[in-house]
């Protein structure tokens, strides 16, 4: 059985060995598995749903808009938000002919969205997700994450926030019910200065995309990219 994320944390807490990495010593564990439920949401100490909702908007949007990410989350390190490190300009561009896919072969194991390349290069900073596969059976449409690094602590909670909106998405334009999403993490991660954070699956919350929402991926497209260019005037996460 997969372990659910605060199987995951423990592991990687009582299992886990130390590594120096270029950004602070952390515990590691090596080839990290865990399942989130639909629309499940992580909660941590000083959280801001805010960054995971626009992270969401622009991977849906298809762009890389740092402007109105420090408009979500002013007191933000924005560093971290980088248009190499973008997944929108890099994923959405494939959806249309993925959706497709789908729709001509239910049964399809090609269905798969690649995120890293070979042009990122192993000395630069790609991005911490390779690939996004999609599996739909029996009328449930999964999501495959594959994943170089993944801290667990800070990036978690907004990952999966990324991954449920694609997955929702994608079965919403199928006509399919969004399904579980599997990440497998070569290291998977927690910094010492984050080892003493709160962080669990937030029960009094879940996502889940507008019923009315139209079926056509690039019409969700427009509307994701409108979504970004006026974030102050739709109502924020709180």
């Amino acid at each position: 059985m997969n372990p659910s994320y605060p199987e995951l944390l423990h592991k990687v807490k009582t299992q886990g060995h130390t590594h120096v990495s270029q950004h602070g010593n952390t515990m590691e564990y090596l080839g990290a598995t865990v399942l989130s439920m639909p629309g499940e949401i992580v909660r941590r100490t000083n959280i801001n749903y805010n960054i995971g909702y626009m992270e969401a908007l622009q991977l849906i949007a298809g762009v890389y808009n740092i402007h109105a990410m420090i408009e979500a989350a002013p007191n933000a390190s924005h560093k971290l938000f980088t248009l190499p490190m973008a997944y929108g300009p890099r994923v959405a561009i494939q959806m249309p002919r993925l959706i497709e896919k789908l729709k001509e072969d239910p049964s399809t194991r090609q269905a798969i969205a690649f995120i890293g390349t070979p042009a990122d290069g192993a000395t630069n900073d790609p991005p911490c997700t390779t690939t996004i596969q999609f599996l739909l059976r029996q009328g449930v449409l999964y999501g495959f994450v594959a994943m170089r690094s993944w801290d667990l602590i800070k990036g978690l909670p907004y990952d999966f926030m990324m991954f449920h909106a694609l997955v929702a998405v994608t079965a919403h334009c199928l006509g399919v019910q969004p399904g579980p999403v599997l990440v497998n993490a070569a290291s998977a991660h927690i910094y010492e200065r984050d080892m003493e954070r709160e962080a669990m699956v937030d029960s009094g919350r879940s996502f889940a995309i507008n019923p009315n929402l139209p079926t056509d991926w690039m019409l969700i497209r427009e509307m994701a990219q409108e979504q970004v260019l006026n974030f102050s005037e739709w109502n924020k996460a709180e």
